[in-house]
């Protein structure tokens, strides 16, 4: 992650034409400083949910992901970050429940990373993996993913280098949630109802199943980005629109309470 000098606090436009990527390590902050300001803004739904956190890195994790998503939605919108109300749609997608609504964002997280992503008037999701977690990729895969991205799995697992499938099985993972997450539910788009090919260096392809191109609310155009993170993480992002654009990402690392860096994350693959 190559970083650039620290943006100011004044307002920030988010343009039709761009994607505005956040993210923030809970290594960087301290515990006893995040709960304090938490309690300031977290609304009583959101502290229910808190106390029933049982690990303490789950709970540090929670307060820092509702942290960065409120005080990012001030940076854009003027509001404090306690005034801030969220809606679910239907299948328990949140946007902001205001007249800001047109400024969707989507939050994922894992292991250390806390990654939020915004676009204005347009769907999009965002997914992170921590990938040197060994899980039963093969079995997962079986249940989940499309025939053609099975056999591919089978093939990486009967290549010399072992960690082959590990690698092909997140980079997948994290694809098909972020474009699971944009229109917020696998009843809409299913995860064994499209398929990616991973077999160019620099593209991307999607494959979505008949069946599901048939549905109303699956239509649309796709855009999709495979990004270079840190390492042993896979991330992803997706937007979907009535109309073909052409988009632009930008991102940003909090790597405390005040200091911000503009970042610069390469495009490994993108449709």
């Amino acid at each position: 992650m190559n970083t650039m000098p620290q943006v100011s606090n004044e307002t920030l436009h988010l343009p039709e034409g761009e994607i505005h990527l956040w993210s923030a390590n809970v290594q960087d902050f301290a515990v006893a400083e995040l709960i304090v300001i938490a309690q300031e803004w977290l609304s009583e739904r959101e502290l229910a949910r808190y106390q029933c956190l049982q690990v303490a890195a789950q709970r540090h994790r929670f307060l820092l992901g509702r942290w960065l998503l409120r005080q990012t939605l001030s940076r854009y919108l003027g509001s404090e970050p306690a005034q801030w109300q969220f809606v679910e749609n239907e299948y328990g997608k949140p946007a902001l429940a205001s007249a800001n609504a047109q400024l969707q964002f989507n939050l994922t997280h894992s292991g250390d990373f806390i990654v939020l992503v915004l676009a204005t008037n347009h769907e999009l999701g965002v997914d992170i993996e921590y990938s040197h977690r060994e899980r039963r990729f093969q079995a997962l895969g079986e249940r989940h993913f499309s025939a053609t991205e099975v056999a591919a799995l089978q093939r990486c697992a009967a290549s010399s280098d072992s960690s082959l499938q590990q690698h092909y099985f997140y980079q997948l993972w994290t694809l098909k949630e972020a474009c699971l997450k944009a229109v917020g539910s696998g009843l809409v788009l299913p995860l064994d109802g499209f398929s990616f090919d991973l077999s160019q260096p620099k593209n991307l392809h999607m494959d979505v199943n008949a069946s599901v191109q048939t549905s109303a609310k699956s239509s649309g155009h796709w855009q999709v980005w495979q990004l270079e993170f840190a390492a042993d993480y896979e991330l992803a992002v997706a937007l979907r629109s009535q109309e073909r654009l052409t988009t632009q990402l930008a991102s940003w690392r909090c790597k405390d309470f005040q200091a911000i860096e503009k970042c610069d994350l390469s495009i490994r693959r993108q449709l």
